[in-house]
C-alpha cells in the first residue's frame, strides 16, 4: 500500500475544493524539455501524482509527442494504478505530500515503474497552508518535509544512478530539490 484510504479521501476532497495540483509544468517543463532533447528515446512517461495533468498539457501544447500515463490517487479521473513500466517516471511536487510511513513503499513503486529514468522535483519548504480536514488536519500540506541532502540519500537507495542532482531556490527563498536518476543496467 502506498497511501492510506483516509489520506486519499482527504486529497480527493482537497482537489475538489481548490486549484491544487497544477505546478508540474511550472517546475518540470523546462528541465524535462532538456531531458527529452538529450534522450530522445524517452517515449513512455508516467506522471505519478499528476494532479490535473498540467505537465502533459504543457508538452501537448508544445507539440511534443510522448505516450503519457497519468496517475494521482487524489484525482478521481486518474486514480487507477498504472500497469507496466515506463521509460520515464516523473514526480513533481509529489514526494513532499507522501505520508511519511508510506515513503519507502512509494519509492519502491517508483523504481519498479521505471525501466530507465526517474525524475523528481521536490519542494523542501512549508506551504503555510494546512489541511482543513482528514487525517492530517491542521498540518502543513507538505507533510513530508525534508532537506535536499535527505532526499538525495533516499533516492540514491534505489537501483538507479544519479545523472543530475541539485538544490535550487525559487521565489527568492524556497528551496527545491531536483533529481534525475537512470536505472542501473544489471
Amino acid at each position: 500500500m502506498t497511501i492510506s484510504s483516509e489520506y486519499r479521501d482527504a486529497l480527493t476532497e482537497f482537489h475538489e475544493r481548490s486549484n491544487w495540483g497544477v505546478t508540474g509544468a511550472i517546475y518540470g517543463g523546462p528541465t524535462l524539455t532538456n531531458l527529452f532533447e538529450v534522450f530522445p528515446e524517452i517515449e513512455t512517461i508516467l506522471d505519478y501524482g499528476c494532479g490535473e495533468g498540467a505537465l502533459k498539457k504543457y508538452f501537448d501544447d508544445k507539440g511534443v509527442q510522448k505516450n503519457w500515463t497519468l496517475y494521482d490517487p487524489g484525482m478521481p479521473q486518474y486514480k487507477e494504478k498504472p500497469k507496466g513500466t515506463f521509460d520515464l517516471v516523473i514526480t513533481t511536487d509529489v514526494l513532499e505530500h507522501v505520508e511519511p510511513h508510506m515513503m519507502s513503499a512509494v519509492l519502491k513503486e517508483l523504481s519498479e515503474y521505471s525501466n530507465d529514468f526517474l525524475y523528481n522535483d521536490i519542494a523542501c519548504y512549508l506551504t503555510n497552508k494546512q489541511f482543513p480536514f482528514g487525517p492530517y488536519i491542521g498540518q502543513d500540506l507538505h507533510i513530508n518535509l525534508e532537506a535536499p541532502d535527505t532526499w538525495r540519500k533516499r533516492l540514491q537507495s534505489l537501483n538507479h544512478t544519479e545523472i543530475a542532482s541539485k538544490p535550487y531556490i525559487v521565489e527568492e527563498y524556497k528551496v527545491r530539490y531536483l533529481s534525475v536518476l537512470r536505472k542501473d543496467i544489471q
